[in-house]
């Protein structure tokens, strides 16, 4: 094996062990999408901002860009951290992420645990620094709003996430070494599979074959529902902020009622009981849960857009 085939970014040590070993093995990746320049650049910008509020407040930011290494079971991970910041005396590395809104919404329902491969980064820079501490900011990019936290090196994972890295990293290199990719199968529903990947052209599984006009019914309906999605998305950006306006403005009425413009706006009361499903049936006896219950089997049908957009 090459001398260099064990050496990792450590900004790519959470990817797929799959997508690591198409690149290792010389699979033709898609080109890179415009999109992703731009929001790199983007990145890089709201970073230096965020670094530039921390030293206003007098915190002190350093040691960016420098270098680091891990050599573990054979395996090398070389990275360049954010930096690293001390607030009078409370030394930690130093994370800055902006995200869309997409994305931070994302973020926000599951953080670590959403963004596996973010983890992993972090906890090699922290442990290549030396750090049991992360100070991590993470920006959503279209409205400012900042969360500004920490996280110890152990809630990431510690040592024993590194093991993890290391041991799959290690895999793919025996992958690699047969001539073989690393058995994975590929996630539609995983935003890394359908977004992210450059070989993942290489992973979908082909297309029906179908007759000349079932293909032709079956791009219709294709345009005709990314059309009307396109329509009802900027269909919401209208109405939500309009009935927000419309509530202020009926609010203000002596019976929460309105009329303007032939529009009728309505303020009225909801009252919703709701109970939480684990305590229900932590309560209550099986037989009578099986009695009360109301059961629905069915099949629903999701539809996503494997389109790359920003």
């Amino acid at each position: 094996m090459n001398t260099t085939d064990n050496i990792y970014r450590m900004s790519e040590c959470g990817h797929c062990p799959k997508r690591l070993s198409y690149a290792r093995l010389g699979y033709e990746p898609l080109p890179r999408p415009e999109w992703l320049d731009q929001a790199a650049e983007e990145g890089n910008w709201h970073e230096q901002r965020m670094k530039d509020e921390l030293r206003a407040d007098d915190i002190a930011v350093y040691g960016e860009q420098d270098e680091l290494v891990i050599k573990q079971d054979g395996i090398t991970l070389v990275g360049h951290r954010d930096g690293l910041c001390n607030d009078h005396g409370d030394e930690m590395l130093l994370e800055c992420k902006s995200m869309s809104q997409q994305e931070f919404g994302r973020w926000m329902r599951g953080r670590w645990q959403e963004f596996p491969w973010y983890a992993d980064q972090v906890v090699c820079y922290a442990i290549a620094s030396g750090l049991d501490k992360v100070r991590y900011l993470v920006k959503n990019r279209n409205n400012g709003y900042l969360e500004d936290k920490t996280a110890t090196l152990d809630e990431l994972g510690g040592t024993s996430r590194l093991g993890i890295i290391t041991r799959r990293l290690a895999d793919v290199n025996n992958h690699v070494d047969l001539n073989t990719l690393v058995d994975c199968e590929y996630n539609p529903e995983k935003i890394e599979c359908r977004r992210f990947c450059e070989f993942r052209h290489h992973c979908m599984p082909p297309p029906p074959v179908l007759a000349e006009d079932q293909e032709a019914e079956l791009t219709q309906a294709t345009t005709d529902w990314r059309r009307g999605k396109a329509l009802i998305e900027e269909g919401e950006a209208l109405v939500e902020p309009a009935k927000a306006i419309l509530r202020l403005y009926t609010e203000l009425t002596p019976d929460h009622k309105m009329i303007f413009d032939n529009v009728l706006s309505t303020v009225y009361p909801v009252h919703k009981v709701s109970y939480p499903k684990k305590e229900v049936e932590a309560r209550l006896p099986t037989d009578i849960l099986a009695e009360i219950a109301k059961v629905e089997d069915r099949w629903d049908c999701r539809i996503t857009d494997l389109r790359e957009k920003e």
